[in-house]
């Protein structure tokens, strides 16, 4: 609670106290008037006088008691507001700056003046701010509207240029920024929580002296009946744990899952998981079955009655039947199905006419043969009516989009919805496809509105590609659309040569192994081979580190090790890889600028890779990558 509101607390508390005692000193104090105390003007609540209309404990009524937080004002618990804030309908709001109470609680401005500006609503915000909602706001320095309005920064960023920045020191992970050094959810890397009782220290989990990190929790190996001696390992129920080692009580052992008496436990007869068969006793460590019935392995069965050992261990009678005498027997009028069930084939949809033949879902047997119910057709594995089913939607096994319904035969979406690739979706609101199917906002987005993708952190709309950052996407540089080439970076909005290129002659090109401009731009090796920027005579394979010629005339060298990371020569040779992609350990892996993010991990990224640029330090977000390039 900040200092503000502790002494708007105070303060009524202490108003409410003095009213109190003076009312006390006067004469009120809770006189006996033979039908009970009398405290008029306030209220009796146990054996006090209170003034519901201002203690906090006893607010409107006895016994109602407002949150730390909240204040009791006539009658009713109000929150408590910051320096330069006022309570209205129960909302701290700021009455020079707030469109919804400029002035005064209740005073809104209208669509003639709708800003509100030092307490009075004026046509348009002062220059510099836009108005989002209710409020005038710097897009270039408001953490809640950072860059567009709605465009929040992370739980602890600041806004910087209209761009989300974590403090110094701190990180942009999933849940905020974050102090990877320090904070036990995020220690070390984004996501990685110590335990409960463990604390981060130079971002490494810490647990107390003499405990050890089991299952999220520090424990005591020496003590802890969950963990003893080593994490997972549990006493049996019953048994301490003493010095790291389990101890059962006199005249048991353990086994494991419990300590048992070897001598009469059916589960552990005469050792530990040597159970007895069902039925039978455990006798000074010796199972035995009652008399009349032998040892069948799981139980103890009277063979001329059992129905799984009917005449013999291990022979069971098919589900409906009896054993007599040690004889497997059908009920009149049914058929054994090889020892599986007892069935009645002109009846049994499971058994209609033959053993295991079934009928449909939804139909019968009659007279030993399936039937569907009027209306519906045999669509194999159920009964169908063609004109409604929405998984046999005018013939079998046509099924409708998920939302949508069945009608006559023909699959229909609900109204505003449309079919986009087996699913109907509002294309004014379905950030997957916003607009139109397959246009999707991507990770930069709000949501979808009105057709239209709400982009974050100064990112742009760029239709079916979805919000991108114009400053850094390949695909769409200083402008929606505007490509870069394949050996090209988008830099602040203008298209370079990736890192390690050079431009020449309009082109970029790499002047450690272009044998017609070895070392840079112009300069041709003439008949000898380029090699790590000079020009050599030989082959490539001859020099000290291993290299490919990748020229149809073979004098450009590219090394093995360069293969792994350069995106003209990626993995092998002349495998370009496109312009939003980047070569990670000699695989094209697409990339996205991790826009709100200066440095890595960065919770925007997901489950992607946070890496920076190869020569840049511009922090992307890499695809299916294990390794950043």
């Amino acid at each position: 609670m900040r200092s503000g509101a502790h002494t708007a607390l105070f303060s009524r508390v202490i108003l409410s106290s003095l009213a109190a005692a003076m009312w006390l000193l006067g004469g009120g104090c809770g006189t006996d008037t033979g039908g009970g105390v009398e405290c008029a003007p306030f209220t009796l609540c146990g054996e006090a006088c209170v003034d519901t209309e201002s203690d906090a404990q006893h607010c409107g009524a006895c016994d109602v008691a407002c949150a730390p937080e909240q204040a009791c004002e006539g009658g009713a618990c109000v929150d408590l507001c910051e320096a330069g804030q006022t309570n209205c309908d129960s909302s701290c709001v700021d009455l020079q700056g707030d469109a919804r109470h400029c002035g005064a609680c209740g005073n809104a401005c209208d669509s003639a003046t709708p800003a509100c500006v030092d307490g009075a609503c004026v046509a348009e915000c002062p220059a510099g701010q836009t108005q989002c909602g209710p409020l005038c706001v710097d897009l270039q320095s408001d953490a809640a509207h950072c860059g567009a309005c709605d465009g929040a920064c992370p739980p602890g960023g600041i806004c910087n240029g209209g761009r989300c920045e974590c403090p110094t020191g701190e990180v942009a992970c999933a849940t905020g920024c974050a102090n990877l050094a320090v904070d036990v959810e995020n220690c070390g890397d984004c996501g990685n929580q110590c335990g409960v009782g463990a604390t981060c220290v130079s971002g490494v989990c810490e647990c107390p002296a003499g405990e050890q990190l089991c299952g999220g929790a520090c424990v005591d190996l020496l003590s802890d009946v969950a963990n003893c001696g080593d994490c997972g390992n549990g006493c049996p129920p019953g048994a301490p744990c003493q010095d790291g080692a389990c101890v059962c009580p006199g005249g048991e052992v353990n086994c494991g899952s419990t300590c048992a008496n070897l001598a009469s436990d059916v589960q552990h007869c005469g050792g530990c998981d040597q159970p007895c068969p069902a039925g039978a006793t455990c006798t000074s460590g010796v199972c035995q079955c009652p008399a009349g019935t032998v040892d069948c392995g799981d139980a103890c069965a009277d063979l001329s009655s059992s129905m799984d050992h009917c005449g013999g261990c291990g022979n069971s009678c098919p589900a409906g039947g009896t054993c007599t005498s040690g004889i497997c027997e059908c009920p009149a009028g049914e058929v054994d199905c090889f020892g599986v069930v007892c069935a009645e084939l002109s009846s049994d949809t499971q058994n209609c006419g033959a053993c295991f033949n079934s009928c449909p879902a939804g139909g019968s047997c009659v007279a030993g043969a399936c039937e569907c119910p009027a209306g519906q057709v045999d669509c194999g594995w159920a009964c169908a009516d063609t004109l409604t089913d929405p998984q046999h939607c005018g013939v079998c096994n046509n099924d409708c989009p998920v939302g949508a319904t069945c009608s006559n035969g023909v699959c229909q979406c609900p109204a505003g919805t449309v079919d986009c690739g087996g699913q109907c979706v509002d294309l004014d609101s379905d950030p997957d496809n916003c607009g139109a199917c397959g246009d999707s906002c991507g990770p930069a987005a709000a949501g979808c509105v009105g057709g239209q993708c709400q982009c974050l952190y100064g990112t742009a709309d760029c239709g079916g590609d979805g919000c991108r950052d114009l400053l850094a996407d390949p695909r769409h540089c200083g402008g929606c659309g505007q490509d870069c080439g394949s050996d090209q970076v988008c830099d602040t909005g203008i298209c370079v040569c990736r890192p390690g290129l050079i431009p020449c002659n309009g082109g970029c090109i790499d002047p450690l192994s272009d044998a017609h401009n070895c070392g840079g731009c112009g300069n041709d090796c003439g008949g000898d081979n380029c090699y790590l920027g000079d020009c050599i005579p030989g082959d490539c394979q001859d020099q000290s580190q291993p290299a490919n010629d990748c020229d149809p005339g073979g004098r450009s060298c590219v090394t093995f090790a360069n293969m792994l990371s350069n995106p003209l020569h990626c993995g092998g040779c002349n495998d370009n890889c496109g312009r939003d992609k980047v070569c990670s350990d000699g695989n094209c892996e697409k990339y996205y600028p991790a826009t709100p993010c200066t440095s890595c991990p960065c919770g925007f990224c997901g489950g992607d890779l946070c890496c920076s640029y190869p020569g840049s330090g511009d922090v992307i977000c890499v695809e299916g990558a294990t390794v950043c390039p």
